[in-house]
């Protein structure tokens, strides 16, 4: 810039200095510790003088030289200039942040995946409850077997031991299994029997269905029995129960389980 005289030539070449800068005011008065409002005014020409140090901040702030003669001040504006050193820091500086931000769209583009893959087994999860409880309503509705209302607790379940299915469960009997309420209810029992005693069961439920049951449901007398049982966890641990039965109906019976392990 020419050598300026007039105040308002000072303040002219003040208000361009601020116009041609890339700082909005709030970084520039932060540079110089004068409020965002002052430099406003600055910036529109809506004050008519400028301190000397505030006009030396300014100018250092935005990469300006000032000088005061006697009769004038000079305002240039500083050309930037890096030696070999100082520009192969550069552009070292710049290849890290390129590789981050490739390193974060390759994190970012994994992340859509892992959700993508979760959505998608979250949808076969609850595809397999729809079809887990379409498979007991229409074992119910052929069986004319309602639900036993009961409120569950401690380690509990109904079965319909006629079509080997259970009926309900306690949150803490399907939570000590590693299941949640809705993916047992409706899914066979022998599931979650320990793999290597499931033929037996299986095999002795046959027998019984034999000569047990009928195609319907009928009150019958209630007995108590007790069975040693081999549950196996949705990990596949194997954890021991004594299984204490009682008989609801001919093919109906409500099972407490006393956990060993």
């Amino acid at each position: 810039m020419p050598p300026v005289v007039t105040k308002d030539d000072i303040m002219k070449s003040v208000s361009d200095m601020i116009h041609s800068s890339s700082l909005i005011d709030s970084e520039i008065a932060d540079k110089i510790g004068v409020s965002r409002q002052m430099v406003f005014k600055w910036r529109k020409g809506k004050v008519s003088s400028i301190r000397k140090p505030n006009l030396v901040s300014l100018a250092n702030a935005l990469n300006y030289r000032v000088e005061f003669d006697k009769d004038s001040i000079t305002l240039d504006k500083l050309e930037i200039k890096m030696n070999n050193e100082e520009g192969e820091e550069m552009t070292l500086f710049a290849e890290e942040m390129i590789k981050d931000l490739r390193s974060d769209k390759q994190d970012l583009r994994e992340t859509i995946i892992s959700l993508k893959e979760e959505n998608k087994a979250l949808h076969t999860t609850i595809e397999s409850m729809d079809r887990n409880l379409e498979s007991l309503n229409e074992r119910i509705n052929r069986n004319q077997v309602t639900m036993p209302l009961l409120e569950l607790d401690k380690f509990q379940n109904v079965v319909n031991v006629k079509e080997g299915i259970y009926m309900n469960v306690s949150p803490l009997f399907a939570q000590k299994l590693g299941y949640s309420v809705f993916e047992l209810v409706g899914r066979s029992y022998y599931d979650v029997l320990a793999e290597e005693d499931r033929k037996k069961w299986i095999e002795v439920s046959v027998e019984i269905n034999k000569t047990a049951f009928t195609d319907t449901p009928k009150e019958c007398k209630q007995e108590i029995s007790e069975y040693d049982v081999r549950f196996q966890t949705k990990d596949g641990k194997i954890i021991n129960g004594k299984s204490k039965t009682k008989t609801l109906s001919n093919i109906i019976v409500m099972n407490e389980i006393d956990f060993l392990d």
